[in-house]
């Protein structure tokens, strides 16, 4: 199995995977939960095969809603999305399709709002015109969403924020206190010739049925040192949960990393860049582990595994074989 997901409301729990048949080129999704006699239950295959070509993707998210409904959204084919909602604590699921639309989609998120309704959203490739004299045909992503209260019936499947200020934009999670929802994802930001990805935030007061204008959140104010150039930073892959009332973000960030070991540093040359990481690695000065399995034949090369200061950090180690 593969891009493991767990939802679950004050009663139950469920896990989701998908089933790779690499062969064929083909994706299943399969399901398990302990029922009340303490026993697990597996229903392999509810929903498939889903075709594929390169690398397995990820092509699914679920959500289960306070009275127990549980709604798979996947990514049926490059441009359809399918939602399979089941109400019988997954023994069957009903199917919804999502009217075709022109463009290719990246797979999508459903969540729970604090209405207890059911949001979708997907990033929407569209075909765009650059340039006056010469005219570039190319792709930008927008965020798209819907709005459901059952899984099966949907609002339509619309653009959330209009015109071309947050193109190229993914990874969208949601997270809801008791007022209103939070919408956050990483959109592209340029300014001249920079071109770097920011997380932004979104609030809707109406259980998603619109969302205000987003407002940046990985600025100048995420980082201790002020005068850091915020914007030079990349940042992707937001996580968003609620607790105690309060909405907690957290993402990644691209911060350069300078690796040092032993030396005097006399001329700088252990100094890390403005708003990077130092590692200093002194300390690991034993072998504590071996794997003895040869990555590459041409090379010999080897893992080799160090544990300073309960921090597993992989080092590779490479051997000439003659």
């Amino acid at each position: 199995g593969r891009y493991p997901r767990t939802v679950s409301n004050e009663n139950k729990s469920y896990a989701f995977w998908q089933e790779i048949i690499p062969e064929r080129k083909q994706i299943y999704l399969s399901v398990r939960y302990k029922a009340e006699d303490g026993n697990w239950k597996t229903y392999k295959n509810f929903a498939g095969p889903f075709s594929y070509s390169g690398e397995i993707p990820e092509l699914y998210s679920a959500a289960i809603s306070s009275d127990g409904t549980v709604v798979v959204a996947a990514l049926s084919s490059t441009a359809k999305i399918s939602t399979f909602v089941s109400n019988d604590n997954c023994l069957t699921f009903k199917r919804y399709d999502f009217p075709v639309e022109k463009g290719s989609y990246i797979a999508p998120r459903v969540f729970v709002s604090k209405n207890d309704d059911f949001l979708l959203f997907c990033s929407v490739a569209k075909e765009t015109t650059l340039g006056t004299k010469v005219a570039i045909q190319t792709h930008n992503f927008y965020l798209y969403g819907a709005v459901s209260s059952d899984g099966l019936n949907w609002s339509d499947f619309h653009q959330i924020f209009s015109g071309d200020k947050f193109n190229n934009s993914f990874s969208p999670v949601m997270a809801s206190d008791l007022e209103n929802d939070y919408l956050i994802f990483q959109t592209q930001y340029q300014a001249g010739d920079l071109i770097t990805y920011h997380i932004y935030s979104s609030v809707s007061e109406d259980g998603g049925k619109k969302w205000k204008e987003p407002v940046l959140i990985s600025g100048e104010n995420s980082f201790e040192m002020k005068e850091t150039d915020a914007m030079s930073y990349d940042n992707q892959l937001p996580f968003a949960f609620s607790y105690k009332d309060k909405i907690h973000v957290a993402w990644e960030r691209n911060i350069p990393v300078t690796v040092r070991g032993s030396g005097t540093g006399l001329v700088g040359s252990a100094v890390a860049v403005e708003g990077g990481l130092m590692l200093e690695t002194t300390a690991m000065n034993k072998i504590l582990e071996l794997m003895c399995r040869a990555l590459d034949t041409k090379f010999g090369r080897y893992i080799v595994t160090c544990l300073p200061y309960r921090i597993a950090l992989p080092i590779f180690l490479y051997i000439l074989l003659h």
